[in-house]
């Protein structure tokens, strides 16, 4: 089984902030605001299920959609 490539982007907002980019294997799923909200999203997708996304609807959209059901 080939192992999922997460990144994590850094783009400028236009006239506001920074936000980065969570991909997955290319595609991106996510946005956050903060590096360690984006290192706890990219982690629940490598597989941590014990990190802490805090968020129902985004760990539901995560589970059956990118990581093809529950796992």
């Amino acid at each position: 089984m080939k192992h999922a490539e997460v990144t994590i982007t850094r783009v400028k907002k236009y006239n506001a902030g920074w936000n980065r980019v969570i991909c997955f294997n290319g595609v991106p799923v996510a946005i956050a605001k903060s590096n360690n909200r984006a290192a706890t999203i990219a982690g629940y997708l490598m597989g941590d299920k014990a990190a802490d996304v805090g968020d129902g609807s985004l760990r539901r959209d995560l589970d059956k959609n990118i990581l093809g059901g529950k796992q």
